[in-house]
Protein backbone atom coordinates (compact mmCIF):
# COMPACT_ATOMS: atom_id res chain seq x y z
CA UNK A 1 0.00 0.00 0.00
CA UNK A 2 1.23 3.14 -0.90
CA UNK A 3 1.25 6.85 1.62
CA UNK A 4 -0.82 8.10 -0.86
CA UNK A 5 -4.04 6.91 -2.49
CA UNK A 6 -5.47 8.89 -5.41
CA UNK A 7 -8.72 9.05 -6.25
CA UNK A 8 -9.30 10.77 -9.33
CA UNK A 9 -8.44 9.32 -12.83
CA UNK A 10 -8.87 10.22 -16.48
CA UNK A 11 -8.49 9.14 -20.11
CA UNK A 12 -5.06 11.04 -20.18
CA UNK A 13 -3.69 9.20 -17.37
CA UNK A 14 -4.77 6.06 -18.48
CA UNK A 15 -2.97 7.07 -22.14
CA UNK A 16 0.08 8.19 -20.42
CA UNK A 17 0.36 5.01 -19.03
CA UNK A 18 0.32 3.46 -21.83
CA UNK A 19 2.78 5.70 -23.60
CA UNK A 20 5.28 5.41 -20.69
CA UNK A 21 4.94 1.78 -19.14
CA UNK A 22 3.11 -2.01 -19.88
CA UNK A 23 -0.04 -3.40 -18.75
CA UNK A 24 1.21 -6.66 -16.75
CA UNK A 25 -2.19 -7.66 -15.94
CA UNK A 26 -4.72 -7.18 -18.81
CA UNK A 27 -5.77 -10.49 -20.74
CA UNK A 28 -4.14 -11.18 -24.14
CA UNK A 29 -6.97 -14.15 -24.66
CA UNK A 30 -9.86 -11.94 -23.95
CA UNK A 31 -10.97 -11.99 -28.07
CA UNK A 32 -11.83 -14.78 -30.46
CA UNK A 33 -9.54 -13.95 -32.81
CA UNK A 34 -6.37 -14.37 -30.12
CA UNK A 35 -7.87 -17.90 -29.31
CA UNK A 36 -8.00 -18.76 -33.23
CA UNK A 37 -4.33 -17.23 -33.39
CA UNK A 38 -3.31 -19.41 -30.58
CA UNK A 39 -5.18 -22.57 -32.01
CA UNK A 40 -3.49 -22.13 -34.74
CA UNK A 41 0.58 -21.68 -33.02
CA UNK A 42 -0.13 -24.88 -31.16
CA UNK A 43 -0.69 -26.81 -34.12
CA UNK A 44 2.55 -25.94 -35.39
CA UNK A 45 4.06 -28.20 -32.17
CA UNK A 46 4.68 -31.67 -31.89
CA UNK A 47 5.28 -31.92 -28.51
CA UNK A 48 1.86 -31.97 -26.03
CA UNK A 49 3.54 -30.45 -23.44
CA UNK A 50 3.15 -26.69 -24.28
CA UNK A 51 1.71 -23.42 -22.78
CA UNK A 52 0.12 -20.10 -24.09
CA UNK A 53 2.81 -16.98 -23.11
CA UNK A 54 2.59 -13.27 -23.82
CA UNK A 55 5.84 -10.87 -23.81
CA UNK A 56 3.81 -8.09 -21.82
CA UNK A 57 0.91 -9.94 -19.37
CA UNK A 58 3.59 -10.98 -17.15
CA UNK A 59 0.02 -11.18 -14.95
CA UNK A 60 -2.65 -12.17 -17.26
CA UNK A 61 -5.93 -11.92 -14.34
CA UNK A 62 -8.70 -14.09 -15.52
CA UNK A 63 -12.02 -12.63 -16.67
CA UNK A 64 -13.47 -13.71 -13.10
CA UNK A 65 -11.38 -11.22 -11.33
CA UNK A 66 -11.64 -7.37 -13.78
CA UNK A 67 -11.13 -5.10 -11.26
CA UNK A 68 -7.99 -4.12 -11.08
CA UNK A 69 -5.22 -3.82 -13.22
CA UNK A 70 -1.42 -3.34 -12.89
CA UNK A 71 1.24 -1.49 -15.08
CA UNK A 72 5.32 -1.99 -14.92
CA UNK A 73 6.09 1.69 -13.42
CA UNK A 74 4.40 0.32 -10.24
CA UNK A 75 0.88 2.17 -11.07
CA UNK A 76 -1.88 0.04 -9.08
CA UNK A 77 -5.44 0.83 -10.12
CA UNK A 78 -8.51 -0.66 -8.29
CA UNK A 79 -11.33 0.16 -6.73
CA UNK A 80 -11.51 -1.15 -3.08
CA UNK A 81 -12.69 1.10 -0.41
CA UNK A 82 -9.40 0.69 2.08
CA UNK A 83 -12.64 -0.32 4.64
CA UNK A 84 -14.56 -1.81 3.34
CA UNK A 85 -12.91 -3.72 1.15
CA UNK A 86 -9.75 -4.42 3.50
CA UNK A 87 -9.99 -8.31 2.53
CA UNK A 88 -9.91 -7.64 -1.15
CA UNK A 89 -6.71 -5.37 -0.80
CA UNK A 90 -4.91 -7.31 1.06
CA UNK A 91 -5.00 -10.42 -1.76
CA UNK A 92 -4.26 -8.11 -4.68
CA UNK A 93 -1.42 -6.56 -2.93
CA UNK A 94 -0.49 -10.44 -1.36
CA UNK A 95 -0.64 -11.32 -5.13
CA UNK A 96 2.09 -8.67 -6.26
CA UNK A 97 4.39 -9.41 -3.30
CA UNK A 98 4.22 -13.30 -4.88
CA UNK A 99 5.24 -11.97 -7.86
CA UNK A 100 7.83 -9.81 -7.18
CA UNK A 101 6.14 -6.79 -7.94
CA UNK A 102 6.14 -2.82 -5.68
CA UNK A 103 3.22 -0.51 -5.74
CA UNK A 104 4.29 3.17 -6.12
CA UNK A 105 1.55 5.15 -7.35
CA UNK A 106 -1.98 3.93 -6.29
CA UNK A 107 -5.13 5.10 -7.81
CA UNK A 108 -8.59 3.73 -6.25
CA UNK A 109 -11.27 5.93 -8.28
CA UNK A 110 -14.81 6.67 -7.27
CA UNK A 111 -17.61 4.73 -8.75
CA UNK A 112 -18.46 8.05 -10.77
CA UNK A 113 -15.14 9.80 -12.18
CA UNK A 114 -14.18 12.45 -14.25
CA UNK A 115 -15.64 11.07 -17.48
CA UNK A 116 -16.60 7.65 -17.43
CA UNK A 117 -17.43 4.93 -14.54
CA UNK A 118 -15.25 2.63 -13.23
CA UNK A 119 -16.52 -0.20 -15.76
CA UNK A 120 -16.03 1.77 -18.44
CA UNK A 121 -12.58 2.66 -17.33
CA UNK A 122 -12.14 -1.27 -17.67
CA UNK A 123 -13.05 -1.41 -20.93
CA UNK A 124 -11.06 1.19 -21.99
CA UNK A 125 -7.81 -0.11 -20.34
CA UNK A 126 -8.29 -3.33 -22.22
CA UNK A 127 -9.19 -1.61 -25.53
CA UNK A 128 -6.05 0.67 -25.17
CA UNK A 129 -4.22 -2.73 -24.13
CA UNK A 130 -5.63 -4.47 -27.60
CA UNK A 131 -4.83 -1.33 -29.39
CA UNK A 132 -1.13 -1.30 -27.99
CA UNK A 133 -0.34 -4.97 -27.41
CA UNK A 134 -1.46 -7.06 -30.75
CA UNK A 135 -2.03 -10.69 -30.28
CA UNK A 136 -0.09 -12.11 -33.04
CA UNK A 137 3.19 -10.00 -32.03
CA UNK A 138 2.33 -10.34 -28.51
CA UNK A 139 1.47 -14.25 -27.94
CA UNK A 140 3.87 -17.39 -28.80
CA UNK A 141 3.61 -20.83 -27.44
CA UNK A 142 6.88 -22.77 -25.94
CA UNK A 143 7.54 -26.15 -24.66
CA UNK A 144 7.42 -26.42 -21.08
CA UNK A 145 10.24 -26.61 -19.21
CA UNK A 146 11.46 -29.92 -17.59
CA UNK A 147 10.23 -31.18 -14.53
CA UNK A 148 12.30 -29.96 -12.19
CA UNK A 149 12.31 -26.90 -13.83
CA UNK A 150 8.62 -26.26 -14.02
CA UNK A 151 8.02 -27.48 -10.34
CA UNK A 152 11.09 -24.87 -9.00
CA UNK A 153 9.07 -22.12 -11.25
CA UNK A 154 6.14 -22.48 -9.56
CA UNK A 155 7.25 -22.53 -5.95
CA UNK A 156 9.67 -19.58 -6.00
CA UNK A 157 9.08 -16.74 -4.15
CA UNK A 158 8.26 -18.94 -1.32
CA UNK A 159 5.19 -19.17 -3.80
CA UNK A 160 2.06 -20.87 -1.61
CA UNK A 161 -0.32 -23.95 -3.00
CA UNK A 162 -3.40 -22.44 -2.01
CA UNK A 163 -5.54 -25.42 -2.78
CA UNK A 164 -3.15 -27.35 -0.34
CA UNK A 165 -2.56 -24.87 2.16
CA UNK A 166 -3.81 -24.86 5.81
CA UNK A 167 -5.13 -21.38 5.67
CA UNK A 168 -7.42 -22.08 3.20
CA UNK A 169 -8.66 -25.79 3.85
CA UNK A 170 -10.07 -26.42 0.17
CA UNK A 171 -12.20 -29.25 -1.18
CA UNK A 172 -9.53 -32.57 -1.50
CA UNK A 173 -11.39 -32.74 -4.91
CA UNK A 174 -9.59 -29.81 -6.14
CA UNK A 175 -5.99 -31.95 -5.24
CA UNK A 176 -7.24 -33.85 -8.38
CA UNK A 177 -6.59 -32.06 -11.17
CA UNK A 178 -6.26 -28.14 -10.64
CA UNK A 179 -3.65 -26.21 -8.71
CA UNK A 180 -4.09 -22.84 -7.04
CA UNK A 181 -1.15 -20.81 -6.05
CA UNK A 182 -1.05 -17.28 -4.19
CA UNK A 183 0.68 -15.83 -7.27
CA UNK A 184 -2.39 -16.10 -9.29
CA UNK A 185 -0.89 -19.08 -10.94
CA UNK A 186 -3.99 -21.72 -12.63
CA UNK A 187 -3.12 -24.78 -13.48
CA UNK A 188 -5.30 -27.30 -15.18
CA UNK A 189 -5.50 -30.62 -16.23
CA UNK A 190 -4.99 -31.15 -19.68
CA UNK A 191 -8.01 -33.79 -19.71
CA UNK A 192 -10.33 -30.78 -18.82
CA UNK A 193 -9.96 -28.26 -22.06
CA UNK A 194 -13.28 -28.05 -23.94
CA UNK A 195 -11.91 -29.81 -27.07
CA UNK A 196 -11.47 -33.44 -24.51
CA UNK A 197 -14.45 -32.57 -22.63
CA UNK A 198 -17.28 -30.42 -22.42
CA UNK A 199 -18.58 -31.29 -19.56
CA UNK A 200 -15.38 -31.26 -17.44
CA UNK A 201 -14.82 -27.92 -18.93
CA UNK A 202 -17.95 -26.61 -17.76
CA UNK A 203 -16.99 -28.02 -14.71
CA UNK A 204 -13.52 -25.92 -14.61
CA UNK A 205 -15.70 -22.25 -15.15
CA UNK A 206 -17.80 -22.99 -12.40
CA UNK A 207 -14.72 -23.49 -10.38
CA UNK A 208 -13.27 -20.78 -11.46
CA UNK A 209 -16.09 -18.43 -10.95
CA UNK A 210 -16.64 -19.60 -7.46
CA UNK A 211 -13.37 -19.34 -6.39
CA UNK A 212 -12.48 -15.86 -8.01
CA UNK A 213 -14.70 -14.22 -4.81
CA UNK A 214 -12.15 -15.79 -2.65
CA UNK A 215 -9.06 -15.62 -4.71
CA UNK A 216 -7.51 -13.63 -7.72
CA UNK A 217 -6.54 -15.76 -10.18
CA UNK A 218 -4.35 -15.66 -13.78
CA UNK A 219 -5.27 -17.09 -17.28
CA UNK A 220 -5.28 -21.12 -17.26
CA UNK A 221 -2.55 -22.83 -17.85
CA UNK A 222 -3.59 -26.56 -18.96
CA UNK A 223 -0.83 -29.21 -18.15
CA UNK A 224 -0.85 -33.22 -17.94
CA UNK A 225 -2.01 -34.66 -15.35
CA UNK A 226 1.22 -35.70 -14.40
CA UNK A 227 2.78 -32.72 -13.80
CA UNK A 228 -0.38 -31.77 -11.46
CA UNK A 229 0.31 -34.61 -9.35
CA UNK A 230 4.29 -33.72 -8.71
CA UNK A 231 3.18 -30.42 -7.89
CA UNK A 232 1.01 -32.08 -5.19
CA UNK A 233 4.12 -34.35 -4.12
CA UNK A 234 6.49 -31.63 -3.76
CA UNK A 235 4.13 -29.23 -1.89
CA UNK A 236 4.19 -32.11 0.84
CA UNK A 237 7.86 -30.83 1.47
CA UNK A 238 6.16 -27.46 2.94
CA UNK A 239 5.24 -26.17 6.74
CA UNK A 240 1.65 -24.83 5.08
CA UNK A 241 1.10 -28.77 3.63
CA UNK A 242 -2.58 -29.85 4.46
CA UNK A 243 -2.63 -33.67 4.47
CA UNK A 244 -5.70 -34.75 2.80
CA UNK A 245 -6.89 -36.26 5.78
CA UNK A 246 -6.54 -32.99 7.99
CA UNK A 247 -8.82 -30.93 5.84
CA UNK A 248 -11.80 -31.99 8.32
CA UNK A 249 -10.16 -30.79 11.22
CA UNK A 250 -8.55 -27.62 9.74
CA UNK A 251 -11.77 -26.43 8.52
CA UNK A 252 -12.59 -26.41 11.93
CA UNK A 253 -10.09 -24.40 13.36
CA UNK A 254 -10.18 -21.73 10.55
CA UNK A 255 -13.73 -21.70 11.45
CA UNK A 256 -12.75 -21.28 15.50
CA UNK A 257 -10.11 -18.34 14.47
CA UNK A 258 -12.50 -16.72 12.34
CA UNK A 259 -14.65 -16.14 14.98
CA UNK A 260 -12.44 -14.87 16.98
CA UNK A 261 -11.98 -11.96 15.00
CA UNK A 262 -15.33 -11.20 14.70
CA UNK A 263 -16.09 -7.83 16.58
CA UNK A 264 -12.64 -7.79 17.89
CA UNK A 265 -8.92 -7.44 16.76
CA UNK A 266 -5.33 -9.24 17.88
CA UNK A 267 -3.33 -6.72 19.54
CA UNK A 268 -0.14 -9.17 19.60
CA UNK A 269 -0.16 -9.21 15.78
CA UNK A 270 4.29 -7.71 16.99
CA UNK A 271 5.77 -8.84 20.26
CA UNK A 272 4.20 -6.64 23.15
CA UNK A 273 7.68 -6.91 24.80
CA UNK A 274 10.12 -6.57 22.22
CA UNK A 275 13.17 -6.64 24.59
CA UNK A 276 12.13 -10.38 25.82
CA UNK A 277 12.36 -12.71 22.64
CA UNK A 278 10.20 -15.32 24.59
CA UNK A 279 7.36 -13.15 24.57
CA UNK A 280 7.06 -13.48 21.21
CA UNK A 281 3.57 -15.12 20.40
CA UNK A 282 5.31 -17.60 17.69
CA UNK A 283 7.44 -18.96 20.64
CA UNK A 284 5.07 -18.69 23.43
CA UNK A 285 2.05 -19.62 21.78
CA UNK A 286 -0.41 -17.16 22.75
CA UNK A 287 -2.58 -14.41 21.04
CA UNK A 288 -4.19 -11.25 22.87
CA UNK A 289 -7.19 -9.92 21.64
CA UNK A 290 -8.92 -6.16 22.23
CA UNK A 291 -11.37 -7.37 24.53
CA UNK A 292 -9.31 -9.08 26.70
CA UNK A 293 -9.49 -12.61 25.21
CA UNK A 294 -6.42 -14.65 25.67
CA UNK A 295 -5.93 -17.56 23.80
CA UNK A 296 -2.81 -19.84 24.42
CA UNK A 297 -1.70 -23.46 24.61
CA UNK A 298 0.22 -23.39 27.55
CA UNK A 299 -2.84 -23.51 30.10
CA UNK A 300 -3.04 -20.10 31.23
CA UNK A 301 0.61 -19.77 32.30
CA UNK A 302 1.08 -16.98 30.02
CA UNK A 303 -1.83 -14.98 31.72
CA UNK A 304 0.52 -13.99 34.51
CA UNK A 305 3.56 -12.28 32.22
CA UNK A 306 0.42 -10.72 30.14
CA UNK A 307 -1.55 -8.82 32.99
CA UNK A 308 2.03 -6.77 33.60
CA UNK A 309 2.33 -6.24 30.06
CA UNK A 310 -1.82 -5.06 29.17
CA UNK A 311 -2.47 -3.65 33.13
CA UNK A 312 -5.41 -1.69 31.78
CA UNK A 313 -7.30 -4.78 30.49
CA UNK A 314 -9.19 -7.37 32.43
CA UNK A 315 -7.85 -10.35 30.54
CA UNK A 316 -9.48 -13.58 30.36
CA UNK A 317 -8.68 -17.11 28.96
CA UNK A 318 -9.52 -19.63 26.85
CA UNK A 319 -6.93 -23.43 25.96
CA UNK A 320 -6.53 -24.18 22.46
CA UNK A 321 -4.26 -26.11 21.01
CA UNK A 322 -0.56 -25.46 18.95
CA UNK A 323 -2.26 -25.50 15.74
CA UNK A 324 -4.69 -23.35 16.49
CA UNK A 325 -2.70 -20.45 17.44
CA UNK A 326 -0.66 -20.97 14.45
CA UNK A 327 -3.86 -20.31 12.41
CA UNK A 328 -4.63 -17.31 14.21
CA UNK A 329 -1.84 -15.72 12.76
CA UNK A 330 -1.55 -17.44 9.61
CA UNK A 331 -5.25 -15.86 8.84
CA UNK A 332 -4.82 -12.56 10.68
CA UNK A 333 -3.56 -10.54 7.47
CA UNK A 334 -6.87 -11.28 6.34
CA UNK A 335 -8.74 -8.73 9.08
CA UNK A 336 -6.10 -6.04 9.79
CA UNK A 337 -2.44 -4.98 9.39
CA UNK A 338 0.09 -8.05 9.05
CA UNK A 339 3.54 -7.89 11.09
CA UNK A 340 4.71 -7.58 6.95
CA UNK A 341 3.06 -4.38 6.73
CA UNK A 342 3.62 -2.91 10.01
CA UNK A 343 7.60 -3.60 9.68
CA UNK A 344 7.38 -1.67 5.96
CA UNK A 345 5.49 1.05 7.58
CA UNK A 346 7.69 1.53 10.39
CA UNK A 347 10.48 1.66 7.67
CA UNK A 348 8.64 4.36 5.65
CA UNK A 349 7.64 6.44 8.38
CA UNK A 350 11.75 6.81 9.43
CA UNK A 351 12.48 7.42 5.70
CA UNK A 352 9.74 10.05 5.98
CA UNK A 353 11.02 11.57 9.01
CA UNK A 354 14.57 11.95 7.52
CA UNK A 355 13.46 13.28 4.32
CA UNK A 356 12.27 16.13 6.15
CA UNK A 357 15.05 16.55 8.42
CA UNK A 358 17.14 16.06 5.41
CA UNK A 359 15.70 17.47 2.37
CA UNK A 360 16.79 14.57 0.76
CA UNK A 361 14.90 12.47 -1.84
CA UNK A 362 12.47 9.89 -0.44
CA UNK A 363 13.90 7.13 -2.47
CA UNK A 364 17.32 8.07 -1.23
CA UNK A 365 15.78 7.72 2.43
CA UNK A 366 14.06 4.73 1.67
CA UNK A 367 17.54 2.77 0.43
CA UNK A 368 19.42 4.66 3.30
CA UNK A 369 16.78 2.92 6.14
CA UNK A 370 17.15 -0.04 4.56
CA UNK A 371 20.58 -0.33 4.89
CA UNK A 372 20.58 0.47 8.77
CA UNK A 373 18.60 -2.79 9.12
CA UNK A 374 20.61 -5.00 7.56
CA UNK A 375 19.47 -4.79 3.97
CA UNK A 376 21.31 -4.17 0.61
CA UNK A 377 19.14 -1.25 -0.23
CA UNK A 378 15.17 -0.91 0.12
CA UNK A 379 14.30 -3.67 -3.67
CA UNK A 380 16.35 -5.92 -1.36
CA UNK A 381 14.04 -6.22 1.80
CA UNK A 382 12.58 -10.04 1.72
CA UNK A 383 10.24 -11.07 4.57
CA UNK A 384 10.09 -14.65 4.30
CA UNK A 385 6.64 -14.83 6.35
CA UNK A 386 5.16 -13.23 9.61
CA UNK A 387 7.20 -14.80 12.07
CA UNK A 388 10.17 -13.59 10.52
CA UNK A 389 8.08 -9.91 10.51
CA UNK A 390 7.61 -9.69 14.04
CA UNK A 391 11.19 -10.70 14.93
CA UNK A 392 12.38 -8.33 12.28
CA UNK A 393 10.01 -5.23 14.05
CA UNK A 394 12.10 -6.14 17.24
CA UNK A 395 14.93 -6.16 15.43
CA UNK A 396 14.13 -2.55 14.37
CA UNK A 397 12.08 -1.35 17.61
CA UNK A 398 15.78 -2.08 19.55
CA UNK A 399 17.69 -0.50 17.16
CA UNK A 400 15.38 2.87 17.46
CA UNK A 401 15.59 2.59 21.38
CA UNK A 402 19.47 2.47 21.47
Amino acid sequence: MTDTIKTSLNHETILRLFKNSVCLTYNPLESMSAFLHVKELEKEFKSKNIRVRSKTAKLPISKYNPDFHFFSDGTLIHRCDAKKDYKKLQKIYQLLRANNLTVINEYAPQTQMDYFTYSEMLRFISEQALINYSYKTDLYVEELPSLDSFIEECFANNSILLTASKNDALPAELREYVAFFDNGKVLVSNDYKVEKNKEKSKKIKNILSKYSQEYILCNIEYISQDLINSIYKKAEEFEWFLPLEDIDKIENINKEVNSFFKNRHCITVTNPDYKRNEMNPDIAKYAVFSDGLVVSSNNGEIIKELKNIFPDKELYFMSVSDLCIKQIYNKLPEFQKSASTIYIEMLKQKARKLKRETGEQHSKMLDFVAKQAGWKNWNSIKIDNEPHARILIDEEKIRNNK
